[in-house]
């Protein structure tokens, strides 16, 4: 029994010891948790991250040689020196220690959440651009299995004021492969000749000659136009909830695809789809 405890105090001893090197952890990666460092970091760097002093870290360290058999190894360095503070005070540090890292960490996340949900709308009109104007790129998804069709019934995200709705209209019968009308305006100045181009893709809708109507917003210089504008413009010339919702219909800024189809044409202008004037 005497070898064994001596041993033990052995085993220990070295244990300390090499806790107590500058340089510390396996061939992979040293520290816990939510931080985790090359093998060449030093105690103090690590400890930094965590907003520990260096004899907190290495109190730790001695710590979970003899807890790791009982702790979940994602705990925090934080978790461990609560659970062995040796005062009230020292255990309610630590455990707000923990509530800032983690308020710091939920943070971090919802502005990335927001700047994803930023995008939404520039990858919404990418998909609609491809899957409108790259008939290869839909056939193709449709022959993988993939039902295409439930894009367009969830429809892009309107552009119209929040709260309006309309009962669903259909789409024109058109004939598979029939373009659409792209009109291009500056909402600012949508004179005679613009209303009357308007009217003239309205008719050509309605016949089924084409297949919609995409409405290109120009701003002027780097500006675009914005949601109040655009919305004042389709209300102003009876666009419905519905036509954009089922893409009879659509709002849209000049993009580079709608840049490249323009190719610098004056506006007001009326071509189809494929950058072609409409007879």
């Amino acid at each position: 029994m005497r070898t064994v405890a001596v041993m033990v105090v052995f085993i220990g001893a070295i244990g300390t010891s090499l806790a107590d090197e500058s340089e510390l952890g396996n061939p992979k990666t040293i520290g816990h948790g939510d931080v985790y460092a090359p093998a060449t970091y030093s105690r103090g760097t690590i400890a930094e991250a965590w907003g520990l002093t260096e004899e907190e870290y290495k109190r730790y360290e001695r710590l979970m040689i003899t807890d790791r058999h009982f702790t979940a190894q994602n705990v925090t360095p934080y978790e461990i020196l609560g659970k062995h503070a040796e005062t009230e005070e020292e255990a309610k540090h630590y455990a707000q220690m923990l509530i800032d890292r983690q308020l710091e960490e939920y943070i971090k996340t919802m502005e990335w959440i927001m700047t994803l949900r930023d995008t939404m709308p520039a990858r919404e009109e990418m998909t609609t651009t491809i899957l409108t104007n790259a008939p290869g790129v839909r056939e193709a998804l449709s022959d993988a299995g993939v039902d295409v069709n439930r894009y367009f019934e969830r429809g892009a995200q309107s552009v119209l004021e929040d709260g309006e709705s309309t009962a669903a209209e259909a789409l024109p019968q058109t004939e598979p492969g029939t373009p659409r009308a792209c009109l291009y305006i500056d909402h600012t100045n949508c004179d005679r000749s613009c209303n009357a181009l308007w009217r003239e893709a309205r008719a050509l809708q309605e016949k089924g000659s084409v297949s919609g109507i995409d409405v290109v917003f120009i701003g002027q210089g780097e500006e675009k136009p914005s949601r109040a504008d655009v919305s004042g413009w389709a209300k102003a010339h009876d666009v419905t909830m519905a036509e954009v919702r089922n893409r009879a219909i659509t709002l849209n800024h000049e993009t580079p695809h709608y840049l490249e189809l323009r190719k610098q044409r004056e506006i007001p202008l009326l071509i189809d789809s494929n950058g072609e004037p409409i007879p």
